[in-house]
């Protein structure tokens, strides 16, 4: 049997940090009513990813999510209301740890605060929960125990179509590109997604110098890269690691060592540091033996869509049982989500054990958000009805 772990949080009672210390006024805050043409180039200004939708009497409805906006290339022409996400946010009351624990398992960078009555108070970014951490994060802990390693590279050569490619392929967000074995820029995907977005948007509303998104997926790296990139050595304190991501405003920054590129370091490894002292380890049972290549493959599918879920119910209890059919010709998987109100139970057949997974993952998918749609049609009416 295979025990692959997923971390949830045990209560921090010697920690009374007030999450009210650290919440801000939201920088930007949407009507139902309001169009995107006025709430994209907001977000984008600002580097919010995350805005909140209120009603008419401030209660938060919903939320705009910056990313996927763009990559459903949603028209500017759109109100507020067809495209939000379900309103995740956190109450004001909530405990730090599971604070910590929603931003790690969302990789949200911000998340909107309400009061019991479900009514906006402010804004919480990850920036500043890591600022608050900092103190509390393992003794001696230094950025190579928690950097994303083996990295990935790319050259300033290769096409921004391969860039997309393997950020999707792998569940990352920023690519290190290096000439030879030295760092000379980095892409990330909201950057690509951004891109291709405006790239694709009608000719008389179109920013930047290519012609469409074929060409810009063909153009070389080079052309779109940052080349104004953060770094820090291996051997450094993560606490220094977190200095530099808060001044910078940036989320993540490239470990090298020796002037080579060793790994990627991001706000959500340095949660995963924090979440190591506290953690409880809710199995995933395998009742086969799994190789080492297919291993990471299905913990890359199984956190991706608890990522996806997160934000949309809050995940209480969770397992995965794969079995060898056929003398190990097929594999059956189950999948078992329990939220706040219901559980979730869906299974699948395939000869790829990935496969199988996967498909038991979008159904669960599907089920919750036919749920949340289920419910907020039923708010709708009720409002209606008023």
């Amino acid at each position: 049997m295979v025990i692959i772990g997923i971390t949830f949080l045990r209560p921090n009672m010697d920690y009374n940090l007030m999450l009210s210390e650290l919440i801000q006024e939201s920088p930007v805050v949407v009507n139902a009513k309001d169009r995107l043409s006025s709430i994209i180039p907001k977000m984008r200004e600002l580097r919010i990813h995350t805005a909140p939708v209120v009603n008419d009497s401030s209660k938060l409805i919903g939320v705009i999510d910056y990313r996927d906006l763009l990559r459903r290339k949603a028209p500017l022409g759109s109100r507020a209301s067809s495209v939000m996400l379900p309103p995740h946010s956190i109450s004001l009351n909530s405990d730090i740890d599971n604070v910590v624990r929603k931003f790690y398992e969302t990789r949200l960078r911000e998340y909107p605060v309400i009061d019991n009555n479900g009514k906006l108070i402010g804004i919480l970014t990850r920036s500043r929960l890591l600022t608050a951490i900092k103190d509390q994060l393992p003794a001696n802990a230094k950025v190579g125990d928690y950097m994303t390693k083996p990295v990935l590279t790319i050259t300033p050569s290769d096409n921004v179509a391969k860039a997309r490619w393997l950020m999707i392929k792998h569940g990352i967000s920023r690519l290190p590109v290096v000439d030879g074995n030295r760092l000379v820029g980095v892409v990330s995907l909201t950057d690509l997604i951004e891109k291709i977005y405006y790239v694709s948007m009608p000719r008389r509303s179109r920013r930047g110098d290519f012609s469409g998104e074929e060409e810009f997926l063909a153009a070389p790296v080079s052309s779109i890269m940052t080349t104004q990139v953060y770094s820090i050595g291996s051997d450094k304190p993560l606490t220094k690691a977190v200095d530099l991501m808060v001044s910078k405003g940036v989320t993540g920054l490239i470990v090298t060592d020796d002037g080579g590129v060793v790994g990627v370091l991001s706000g959500s490894d340095v949660l995963k540091a924090y979440m190591d002292s506290k953690k409880i380890i809710l199995p995933i049972q395998a009742r086969i033996e799994i190789n080492n290549d297919a291993k990471p493959l299905i913990e890359k599918v199984i956190n991706n869509h608890l990522e996806k879920i997160s934000k949309l119910v809050n995940v209480v209890d969770f397992k995965v049982d794969i079995r060898a059919r056929d003398s190990g010709k097929r594999y059956e998987v189950t999948v078992r989500l329990k939220d706040d109100k219901e559980l979730h139970t869906a299974t699948a057949e395939d000869r790829d054990p990935v496969s199988a997974i996967r498909e038991a993952m979008d159904k669960i998918m599907q089920s919750i958000i036919k749920n949340v749609s289920k419910a907020r049609d039923t708010k709708r009416r009720s409002r209606i009805q008023e």
